[in-house]
């Protein structure tokens, strides 16, 4: 802890014979947040004797870092894939992030909101877009991640969902999901077909459908929605003006 609090180390991995934390008989787990699944994880049997002594080492290596730093635990055949690819190898494990929700742009920085979406989608936002109506904005700590949703007639509409490029792949995202999701189950939103998260929100949709809107390919993506309202919803997104210029 206190070479990696002297280097500013953000990440560490370790490497061990199997690739990640796997319970008996269950398969390796992706996130382990010491916030909230600490208790879980750590409880007698949850994981076997050495996983679970590595994850107590663990625990108290991050509990003494004062900055953010994530801990990665996978094997040498997996190490490159942990490496050099944001979904990463093996069980990342975590301090979960601090989410604050906000029901307007008052007291959000604005600027970075909006430079954190446009820097997530590599395009500008159109003039008016903070000017919409807003439901929520949830912000992730130091401003690493937001999730801006507005209102519709049939269900609260996920506007954007944006993780600073440098925090990828450290969890940011799912706690941002967790909480909109405990506020808002019901919710539908759209995705190009190329954005590279689409396959992240197809295993966090109930159900999903793929449209044209101006010569290309989206998905419309929803959950918590009846069968009846899944036109209205596919509707709403096929008429919603562009979000960027």
């Amino acid at each position: 802890a206190d070479l990696a609090t002297a280097l500013g180390t953000r990440k560490l991995i370790f490497v061990t014979r199997r690739s990640g934390f796997q319970p008996a008989g269950g398969r390796a787990i992706s996130i382990i947040d010491l916030t909230t699944e600490r208790e879980q994880w750590l409880a007698p049997g949850a994981l076997p004797a050495e996983p679970q002594k590595l994850l107590r080492q663990i625990d108290r290596v991050l509990a003494r870092v004062p900055h953010r730093m994530t801990v990665s635990v996978t094997s040498p055949l997996d190490l490159l894939r942990e490496l050099f690819t944001v979904k990463g190898a093996g069980t990342l494990v975590r301090k979960g992030s601090l989410i604050t929700r906000f029901l307007g742009w008052d007291g959000v920085d604005r600027a970075r909101v909006l430079q954190l979406v446009e820097q997530s989608f590599g395009r500008p936002l159109v003039a008016d877009f903070d000017r919409r109506p807003v439901l929520a904005i949830y912000v992730a700590d130091e401003y690493r991640g937001a999730a801006i949703v507005t209102p519709a007639p049939l269900a609260p509409y996920l506007s954007k969902f944006a993780v600073d490029t440098v925090s990828r792949g450290e969890g940011v995202g799912r706690d941002l999901w967790r909480a909109m999701e405990a506020q808002f189950p019901r919710l539908f939103w759209r995705s190009r077909a190329d954005n590279p998260i689409t396959s992240w929100y197809r295993e966090n949709a109930d159900g999903m459908a793929r449209i044209q809107l101006n010569g290309d390919a989206w998905w419309v993506l929803w959950r918590g929605l009846a069968p009846l309202e899944i036109p209205l919803a596919i509707e709403h997104c096929q008429s919603a003006p562009p979000d960027f210029g």
